[in-house]
């Protein structure tokens, strides 16, 4: 008898799984023509700057690339360059150098649908719309990316100017005393953005009035002539040059610090200044690395509301 009753509870379960398979499957099997559930986006974050061969670093972002990465641990954080030449000399080093199309190109062969490109420019400076204009062209593509967002630069908000100022001010050497200048001399940039350095001048007099902002190229006001009437008329004797740049490149190493008769550390040194130089680049700071990744956080939140 018990043999009979397994052999029921048995022959009522095929049945049951028959019967679903059967009429149930069909009915929830996508019909001929009805479009397919869309697959969850697949998300990458890519830092694009400008680049150099002349830096001692490995990889001169790592601080930045480790920051994003504890911040954002599920999205893969990329680096690419924006410079043809530098790209070519790193890769005829043997590292493993790619420019940002060719990144963005592989992402989307690699079935990444959503990428924030962050830059890593100081400014909002032409070659930071000219990053975002290659940047946008990889986007909506047939089977490849369908979203990208730009994040600012370090300096592309006024919200961002204290914060800025503060790292400056922090990463100078505690020997420099109240009565020693600090000049951070950064690239400069033509049109608006332009702007972000007199606002970090104004900052940084708030807190320090014997720092200053000069620049390689852009507004008369930031140049070495107008930099060193203002420290002597503040009776210095004693500056500290250091860069507004993200590395202590070929700009730092020449045009900053260098030899030459054009360089702002021979200027000054003519000028009568003891020059003491702080060769510390922006990308080296922990304060600007939290900035770029709260700039990270706004492009990655941004390809969700696209």
């Amino acid at each position: 008898m018990h043999r009979f009753h397994t052999m029921g509870r048995k022959f009522f379960l095929f049945t049951v799984v028959s019967f679903f398979i059967l009429f149930c499957l069909p009915l929830m099997a996508p019909k001929a023509g009805q479009a397919t559930p869309p697959k969850a986006p697949k998300t990458a974050l890519v830092l694009a700057y400008f680049g150099s061969t002349m830096t001692e670093e490995a990889n001169p972002v790592a601080l930045i690339q480790e920051s994003i990465a504890r911040k954002h641990p599920e999205v893969p954080v990329l680096v690419a360059f924006t410079s043809a030449h530098v790209t070519r000399v790193l890769q005829q080093r043997g590292q493993d150098a790619k420019m940002l199309p060719e990144v963005l190109a592989a992402l989307s062969t690699q079935g990444v649908t959503h990428v924030a490109v962050q830059s890593l420019h100081i400014t909002p400076g032409l070659e930071f719309e000219s990053m975002g204009t290659i940047a946008q062209r990889f986007a909506n593509l047939p089977k490849g990316i369908q979203r990208i967002s730009i994040g600012a630069p370090l300096l592309g908000a006024e919200e961002d100017v204290a914060p800025v100022a503060a790292a400056l001010l922090a990463s100078l050497p505690p020997q420099r005393t109240p009565q020693e200048a600090a000049v951070f001399v950064g690239h400069g940039a033509a049109g608006p953005g332009g702007l972000a350095y007199p606002a970090l001048q104004a900052a940084l007099w708030t807190e320090s009035p014997l720092t200053f902002v000069g620049t390689l190229e852009g507004a008369s006001t930031s140049s070495p002539k107008t930099i060193i009437a203002a420290l002597k008329a503040k009776k210095v004797t004693t500056v500290w040059l250091a860069p507004l740049l993200g590395t202590v490149g070929d700009h730092a190493r020449n045009d900053i610090f260098g030899s030459g008769a054009e360089s702002w550390a021979t200027q000054l040194t003519a000028a009568g200044f003891t020059v003491r130089p702080h060769t510390v680049g922006l990308f080296a700071l922990p304060q600007v690395a939290t900035r770029f990744t709260s700039h990270a956080t706004a492009a990655l939140q941004a390809l969700e509301n696209q």
